[in-house]
């Protein structure tokens, strides 16, 4: 035998009770499967001292006859029952092989959030391969908790590497989580607990807050501030106020952009006020209006307490700067009761000078954290212009789909590999504008290859319609000559096809 192997004896559970007494240790007595278990439960459980040395004689007795027996295995609790229907084709089960071994994450997310959709179960077989590929996935977690029925539930809570599947997507699925998380769970299972909170009571969310913050580093603080920023009450306006004074930049800024969301607070009040000066209209007989500002001449000590930088990031003046910071923390529904403008004749007012850009910008900035659909749809229909850096494709996400689609049914016109790359960042795609895409799609790549056709393709095998997923995978043909495109599109259709399965069997 080799003697880094050890047997462990079924003694052994005995001796400390025996060394120790048996009132002051009560015996942990072995689980011995089969007739000698069935003898030795027989024993007086009223006679500790000795039931422990008959115990431990009719093992010994075993041990000498060569006999070695065996713990009984461990127990587990029952598995709660399913009453929801399992659907499982073999033309399924094939899909579902091929997009575990190929690591299809996305379709398998599809796959799970249809299941709930349809309150239909996974297999259980699958259950200890999802759970365990869990454990690196969060999205992968949060779709597995939006699943109904309880019996991956039950499985989770028997492995300490799975149970984070019920806690960080709680969440998602509506399970309540306890506040105990707050001080021993990681930064997601906190930032579940606290959105949780705030959902039915957003003051007793930021109390529980507030002493978080200053134990974490400026990352974590970052992302606990958000549960209170990304939906701001007025009450909130005291301890956004304190915030300000962070030293992490990133923090005070999070804290300023949530208050100007709120237009009767102080901060906001404070930034109307120093912009106020800065900006005025002029009206011209039967033509349209202007907009004439001009920007800071010099900074203002207190303006660093509410998150305006001084110093300008590299490439931009700082007088631009200031007037950029001043724009995008000021509330946007100020525009129009200062200015008389609605947002689209304010940004055709905006007349030629080198300070409109920093205003843009600024403007573009405050739409995006303000939330502002008008503004949003002002600025994505503004002629595009090569300065104009903002990101007009979260803007026309806030905009609302119409706007959306619009936008890149314009950038589609001369530029099908930039619309692709676009409309890869939107969750839905119309049928209307999933078929000019993909009409657009087919083209390209026919053509000389463009690298960003390469690159988004998987993500446009995730975005079509479920309609167009038939019609999407036919007609190929042969697949274009270009060897650039040819692995990618096998790729393409694969992911079609895996995709139309999971619909048509589920």
């Amino acid at each position: 035998m080799d003697a880094r192997t050890t047997i462990s004896s079924p003694l052994e559970p005995l001796a400390a009770a025996a060394l120790l007494g048996t009132s002051r240790r009560p015996p942990a007595w072995p689980q011995i499967p089969g007739t000698l278990g069935e003898l030795l439960n027989q024993l007086d459980p009223a006679d500790p001292e000795a039931r422990l040395l008959r115990t431990a004689g009719v093992l010994d007795l075993a041990l000498e006859a060569g006999q070695q027996p065996a713990p009984a295995g461990p127990t587990f609790p029952e598995a709660p029952p399913e009453e929801l229907p399992v659907v499982f084709s073999p033309a399924l089960q094939v899909a579902l092989g091929q997009i575990l071994a190929g690591n299809q994450t996305e379709i398998l997310i599809e796959y799970l959030d249809l299941l709930a959709a349809r309150r239909h179960r996974v297999p259980d077989t699958y259950l200890p391969f999802l759970l365990g590929a869990s454990t690196q996935q969060p999205a992968l977690r949060r779709a597995i908790g939006r699943l109904p029925g309880q019996r991956h539930r039950w499985l989770a809570s028997l492995n300490p590497d799975w149970q984070r599947v019920l806690t960080e997507s709680a969440d998602s699925s509506g399970q309540p989580l306890p506040e105990s998380l707050l001080e021993t769970g990681t930064l997601a299972e906190r930032i579940a607990v606290l959105r949780q909170v705030r959902r039915t009571n957003p003051d007793r969310a930021r109390d529980l807050l507030a002493p978080l913050l200053p134990k974490e580093a400026a990352r974590e603080r970052q992302e606990l501030l958000s549960t209170v920023t990304e939906a701001p009450h007025p009450s909130d306006e005291p301890f956004l106020e304190s915030i300000l004074s962070d030293k992490a930049r990133g923090v005070r800024r999070l804290a300023a952009a949530a208050l100007s969301r709120l237009p009767q607070s102080a901060f906001a009040l404070r930034m109307q006020a120093r912009l106020a000066p800065l900006v005025a209209v002029r009206k011209r007989l039967l033509r349209s209006p202007t907009l004439e500002f001009t920007p800071p001449a010099e900074f203002d000590p207190s303006w660093s307490r509410d998150a305006i930088e001084e110093k300008p990031p590299a490439g931009e003046g700082p007088r631009a700067a200031w007037l950029r910071q001043l724009v995008e923390l000021t509330p946007l529904a100020w525009w129009q009761s200062h200015t008389g403008l609605a947002p689209d004749a304010l940004l055709q007012a905006v007349g030629p000078s080198e300070w409109n850009l920093p205003l843009v910008l600024g403007l573009a900035n405050a739409a995006t954290h303000q939330r502002d659909p008008a503004w949003a749809t002002a600025l994505v229909e503004l002629a595009s212009r090569p300065e104009l850096t903002f990101d007009r494709a979260e803007l026309a996400a806030i905009a609302g789909p119409a706007c959306v689609e619009a936008w890149i049914l314009r950038i589609a016109q001369n530029d099908i590999a930039g619309a692709l790359e676009h409309a890869a960042r939107i969750d839905s795609w119309s049928v209307p504008l999933a078929s000019t895409l993909l009409r657009g799609l087919r083209a390209a790549c026919k053509t000389e290859p463009d690298y960003r056709i390469l690159a988004v393709l998987p993500t446009v095998a995730l975005r079509l319609p479920v309609s167009l997923l038939a019609s999407a995978a036919a007609d190929w043909g042969e697949l274009p000559e270009q060897p650039y495109y040819r692995v990618p599109l096998d790729s393409f259709l694969t992911r079609l096809q895996l995709r139309k399965a999971i619909h048509e069997e589920s």
